[in-house]
């Protein structure tokens, strides 16, 4: 496992956002995650997860991580599956909303919907389609020991209803 964290990129930008969408739909070596997302039936629509940033780099599905203003941050998190320690993060970042899709225009009555883990997030979106239900749904990159203040809010939530729905972890 060290082996290949060492071997993953200490920052994320656009084009390694771009080169890592890709392979996770297209190349080879990344059959193992997309095994997993599809067992997971997290796989049913590859643009709404490469909208989301989900990608595929060096045996990690990787999760792009977005600030308030919808910028790509130098963050972001990998998850290897079947690996002892499965969640790591690479780069730096400043926390905010996370994993959301900031290309997509909010329609005046959309509400906001504030999820614990990209898994949850994931969840919402491919198989709940809360999207298709006026949600906009993103992850807050602090878990639940975090609740966003008022200036954490991106500005295109402001005046929304947000709700946050925590994890129920301590029961599994």
């Amino acid at each position: 496992r060290a082996k290949r964290s060492s071997a993953l990129p200490s920052a994320m930008n656009e084009d390694l956002l771009s080169l890592a969408v890709d392979a996770l739909w297209f190349a080879d070596v990344a059959q193992a995650c997309r095994e997993f997302l599809h067992d997971r039936k997290l796989d049913g629509d590859p643009q709404l997860l490469s909208e989301l940033g989900v990608g595929y780099i060096n045996g990690y599905i990787i999760f792009a991580q977005r600030d308030n203003e919808g910028r790509l941050e130098d963050r972001y998190r990998g998850y290897l599956p079947g690996g002892t320690v499965k969640w790591q993060w690479f780069g730096r970042g400043t926390g905010g909303p996370g994993l959301w899709l900031r290309h997509r225009k909010l329609e005046k009555d959309t509400k906001i919907l504030l999820l614990e883990g990209e898994w949850d997030v994931l969840t919402a979106y491919t198989r709940l389609s809360l999207h298709e239900a006026g949600w906009h749904i993103s992850t807050w990159t602090a878990g639940a020991s975090s609740s966003p203040t008022a200036n954490d809010i991106p500005p295109s939530w402001r005046g929304r209803e947000v709700h946050i729905c925590y994890d129920n972890d301590v029961f599994q």
